[in-house]
């Protein structure tokens, strides 16, 4: 069970972990660990199916983005920015959990090169990625450098 009150084992003279930290993790990393950590794993893995549902019926339902109304666009972008932040919220929390844990340069590398948080940081990106081409700035944008070259 996760408890907010103070480690025994830690003294005085021992170097101590951020609390809420520790607690960060466990409730987002370790589903073993308490009841509520086990309901967030749940949750996470049910908002992962959803999305996938969603990126599957979004084609099927409202065929191209260039053939979808306005409402079907906005639906379907309202749900992709709930899964967006719901993902992104995960990413950054756990990261910074980490990095208050042991501050270090390597530690905030070496949790980007752990593979699970790999594929959800490309997962991440591909999202935002795939929104922002979507601009129609950034299209101009790009349109107008493939013409210059």
């Amino acid at each position: 069970a996760i408890s907010i009150e103070e480690d025994p084992s830690e003294t005085a003279d021992s170097v101590q972990t951020p609390r809420w930290a520790r607690i960060t993790l466990d409730l987002l990393e370790n589903p073993e660990t308490s009841k509520a950590a086990l309901c967030i794993t749940r949750c996470m893995a049910g908002v992962v199916v959803l999305n996938v549902i969603c990126i599957c019926l979004e084609p099927l339902i409202s065929g191209k983005r260039a053939n979808q109304t306005p409402e079907e666009r906005a639906l379907w972008l309202t749900a992709d920015t709930i899964f967006i932040s719901v993902f992104s919220l995960d990413l950054m929390l756990r990261w910074l959990a980490t990095v208050s844990l042991e501050p270090k340069l390597m530690t905030a590398v070496s949790f980007f090169t752990h593979p699970p948080n790999v594929c959800d940081l490309i997962a991440i990106c591909e999202i935002y990625f795939d929104h922002l081409m979507h601009l129609p700035l950034l299209r101009a944008l790009m349109l107008e450098r493939i013409a210059r070259d």
